[in-house]
C-alpha cells in the first residue's frame, strides 16, 4: 500500500498542472457552477491570469495574507489558488459569523486584499471601506457591489473579470510559496471558545488530499458536489483531494437539501461530503418530494426514534421522529425507483453519524460506499476513517473486565472512529486524572517527551503525527506551544483508546470532565445514557460551580415533539423543573396524552442504565429546540453552560426576592 510519508509533497498550485493532464480530452468540464462550465485548461489559465495580477496588481508578496469572505463557487476556488500560486496564504472566513466577529479574524492575520462574494457584500462590505484594503469582487458588477454595499470607487475595490480580461493573453503559471510553505490559514471551529487561526502547509494540505486518493477513492471519473462550505477544512480538503484526481468538481454557493437533490440527478454526481444535519434534510427532502408526487416514500427504518451517538447528532432527531419507516434493511419499490444510483462515495463528518442515519443514508445512496471521517482543523481534516457497517463494531480486548472508563479502560460506550491511513499516525498519551490534563507540562519549560500509552483499552489523549499537522496557531505562541509536542505529535484535546486491532475509539473531550466531588464525570458517559431514553433527541452535559462539590453535573436535554414534561408549575411557554425543583422548558408544550418524562424519571433511567449516583445529573432543563451548534454541527458547550448560568443567576435572584 502506498504510504503518505514516502511521497515527496508538492506546492498545491502544482495539482492543477498535474490535474489537467488527467482529463483525457481538452473539453471535458472541469468546474460547473450556476451554469458555467470550464474547462482544466481555462481553469489554469484563469488561475494564472488572477495570480499574476495579484502580484503586478496589488503587490502581493510571498507570505501576505488574502482573505476569501465567498460562497461554493468556481470563482472562490479560483481565487484560492490563485492566492497560493502568487505565494500568497489564503485565509477562508466563515460566513456565519457576524460582521464583527469576520472583521476580528480579517485584523487579526493582517490582510489587506480581500475577495469577497456579491452575495456577502451587504454583510461583510465594511471591511472593504476600511483604510489601506483592497478588494476583490468576485460574481457581481462593480456597479452592483458599489451601489449595495457603498464601496469605494477610487481603483481599491474592482471585479475580478476585469482583472482577467486585463490579463487576457499567454500567462504561465509562476509558482511562488512562502517562506515557510504555508498556504492557508483556517479558523477553528471554537466549539469550547474563540477560534484559533491554524497555519496550514502546502505539504499538510497535500499529504491531506492524497489521503482521501488512497481511502476515500477520488478518480478522475468523479463528479464531486461542494454542498459542505470551502471555508471549513472538511471541504477544501477534499476539494484538493479532487483537484489532484482529476475530477469534475460541481459548485453549490448555498446548501439546500431540495437544491443538492436536484444537482446530483442534473450532474450525475458521484461524490461529495457532508455533516449529519445535512443528512437529515436529503433524507427529509426525498421524503417530502416523493410524497408529493406519489403519496409516501417509506425510505428508512423503522427504529428512527432511537437516538444513538455523539451528542451533536442526536440534536437532529426531532425532525424524524414523526415518520413512519419499514424494518431494518427493506426498501419498497418506489425508494428504489427514487434512488440517487450515481452517488458511489459519500464521505461524513462532524462527529459519528447514528445508527438511524447511518440506514437512511445508505437506503437513500444504495449504490455509495458510506464513510465516516475524525478529524480536526490543526490536521488539516481527517485523522481516521471507517465504513459504515449496520452492525456497530465492538471493542476488542479489554485490560480489565468490567473497569470502567473513569478507571481507564475503554468499553461500548465509546464511539470507534476507525484507523488512520498509511503515514498518519494515531497514539494515546497518558494524562493525569486530577489535573484533568495532559502529564508532563511545565509552565517554564513547557512539554516533556508525551507518555504513549502501550495497554490496548487504556485510555488518555489522542494525539496524532505525520505532515498532515499544522505549522502552529496564527500569533499565538502559548496555545501553539500547548498543542504542539515534543516528538512531532498534535494534540487533539480529544479522549480516546486504541483497541488491539489498532482502531481509535472516542469518548469525548478531554475537557469535557466534570469534576464533581473527588470523581471525573465525563460528560459523554452521561449524554450516551441521556440519549438512551425514549423521547430524548438530544444532550448536552457541563459542569456547572458548587459550592461543596466543586462542580456539579449539569444537562439541557432536547425533547420529541411527543414528550410533555413534567413537574409543579404548568405555563403555556415555560415549565420550571429540575433535579432541585426548578427548570426551564423553553417552548411551547405538547398536550397530555402524550409520552411524559421528569428530571425524576430521566435520572432514573440514567440509574437503570448503568451511570453510578454521583454522574446524575443535579441539573436538567428541558427543551425543544435544537442545542448550539456551530456550521459544522457540533454542540457549543461554552453557549451551553453560559446558558445554565445565566439560568441559574436568574434563579437565585427570583429565590432572593421571595
Amino acid at each position: 500500500m502506498c504510504r503518505l510519508s514516502h511521497i515527496r509533497p508538492v506546492l498545491l498550485a502544482y495539482l492543477l498542472i498535474s490535474s489537467s493532464h488527467e482529463y483525457r480530452s481538452p473539453s471535458k468540464i472541469a468546474t460547473v457552477c450556476q451554469g458555467r462550465e470550464k474547462t482544466a485548461q481555462e481553469v489554469q489559465w484563469r488561475i494564472a491570469t488572477l495570480s499574476r495580477a495579484l502580484t503586478d496588481n496589488y503587490g502581493l508578496k510571498k507570505g501576505d495574507r488574502v482573505a476569501l469572505l465567498a460562497c461554493n463557487t468556481d470563482l472562490f476556488f479560483e481565487a484560492f489558488m490563485a492566492v497560493l500560486a502568487a505565494g500568497g496564504i489564503a485565509v477562508p472566513i466563515n460566513l456565519r459569523w457576524s460582521s464583527s466577529e469576520a472583521q476580528a479574524s480579517v485584523h487579526s492575520v493582517g490582510a489587506r486584499i480581500l475577495f469577497m462574494d456579491e452575495d456577502v457584500v451587504a454583510q461583510f462590505g465594511g471591511l472593504a471601506r476600511e483604510d489601506g484594503r483592497q478588494c476583490i469582487i468576485l460574481g457581481a458588477s462593480m456597479q452592483t457591489a458599489a451601489s449595495e454595499a457603498g464601496l469605494p470607487e477610487d481603483g481599491t475595490c474592482c471585479h475580478v473579470g476585469d482583472l482577467i480580461r486585463q490579463g487576457a493573453g499567454e500567462c504561465p503559471l509562476d509558482i511562488q510559496t512562502a517562506k515557510d510553505g504555508a498556504a492557508m490559514i483556517c479558523f477553528t471551529s471554537g466549539t469550547a471558545g474563540a477560534p484559533r487561526g491554524a497555519v496550514l502547509s502546502h505539504a499538510a494540505l497535500h499529504t491531506q488530499a492524497l489521503a482521501k486518493l488512497i481511502v476515500v477513492g477520488y478518480r478522475r471519473e468523479d463528479v464531486y458536489l461542494h454542498c459542505a462550505p470551502l471555508y471549513h477544512i472538511g471541504g477544501m480538503s477534499s476539494m484538493l483531494a479532487v483537484l489532484a484526481a482529476g475530477g469534475t468538481q460541481v459548485f453549490q454557493p448555498v446548501f439546500s437539501a431540495a437544491s443538492t437533490l436536484d444537482l446530483i440527478k442534473a450532474h450525475n454526481v458521484t461524490s461529495f461530503i457532508a455533516v449529519p444535519a445535512m443528512v437529515v434534510s436529503l433524507t427529509e427532502a426525498m421524503r417530502r418530494g416523493a410524497a408529493s408526487q406519489a403519496g409516501t416514500i417509506k425510505l428508512l427504518d423503522s427504529d428512527a426514534s432511537s437516538s444513538v451517538g455523539s451528542t451533536q447528532q442526536s440534536t437532529l432527531a426531532p425532525a424524524l421522529a414523526t415518520t413512519q419507516y419499514p424494518a431494518q434493511g427493506h426498501t419498497s419499490r418506489r425508494a428504489t425507483s427514487s434512488a440517487l444510483t450515481s452517488v458511489k462515495r459519500v464521505l461524513l463528518g462532524g462527529g459519528e453519524l447514528p445508527a438511524h442515519l447511518q440506514r437512511r443514508l445508505q437506503l437513500l445512496f444504495p449504490g455509495a460506499c458510506c464513510m465516516t471521517a475524525y478529524g480536526m482543523t490543526e490536521a488539516c481534516s481527517s485523522i481516521t476513517f471507517r465504513p459504515i457497517q449496520l452492525e456497530a463494531p465492538t471493542f476488542s480486548n479489554h485490560t480489565a473486565s468490567g473497569s470502567s472508563i473513569e478507571r481507564g479502560t475503554a468499553s461500548d460506550v465509546g464511539v470507534c472512529v476507525g484507523d488512520p491511513p498509511p503515514g498518519i499516525e494515531v497514539a494515546v498519551m497518558r494524562i493525569d486524572p486530577a489535573a484533568e490534563s495532559a502529564s508532563g507540562w511545565s509552565t517554564e519549560a513547557g512539554w516533556s517527551r508525551p507518555e504513549i500509552v502501550t495497554v490496548p483499552g487504556e485510555v488518555g489523549e489522542v494525539l496524532t503525527r505525520g505532515p498532515h499537522i499544522m505549522l502552529r496557531y496564527w500569533n499565538d505562541s502559548y496555545a501553539s506551544a500547548r498543542a504542539l509536542l515534543p516528538g512531532g505529535w498534535l494534540r487533539t484535546g480529544d479522549l480516546g483508546a486504541l483497541d488491539a486491532g489498532g482502531a481509535l475509539w472516542l469518548l469525548g473531550r478531554l475537557k469535557d470532565v466534570v469534576r464533581s466531588g473527588s470523581e471525573n464525570v465525563h460528560a459523554a458517559t452521561v449524554e450516551r445514557a441521556l440519549l438512551q431514553i425514549p423521547g430524548v433527541a438530544g444532550a448536552a452535559v457541563v459542569g456547572l460551580p458548587h459550592d461543596r462539590l466543586g462542580e456539579q453535573v449539569s444537562a439541557i436535554v432536547v425533547l420529541h415533539a411527543n414528550v410533555e414534561w413534567s413537574g409543579g408549575e404548568l405555563r403555556s411557554s415555560t415549565i420550571c423543573r429540575d433535579s432541585a425543583g426548578d427548570g426551564c422548558l423553553k417552548s411551547l408544550v405538547p398536550s397530555r396524552d402524550k409520552l411524559v418524562l421528569s428530571s425524576e424519571s430521566v435520572n432514573s433511567m440514567c440509574r437503570s442504565s448503568g451511570l453510578s449516583a454521583f454522574m446524575l445529573p443535579r441539573i436538567i432543563l428541558a427543551q425543544y429546540s435544537a442545542l448550539p451548534t456551530n456550521s459544522s454541527g457540533k454542540v457549543l458547550k461554552h453557549v451551553v453552560r453560559e446558558q445554565l448560568i445565566q439560568w441559574l443567576s436568574a434563579r437565585k435572584q427570583t429565590q432572593s426576592k421571595l
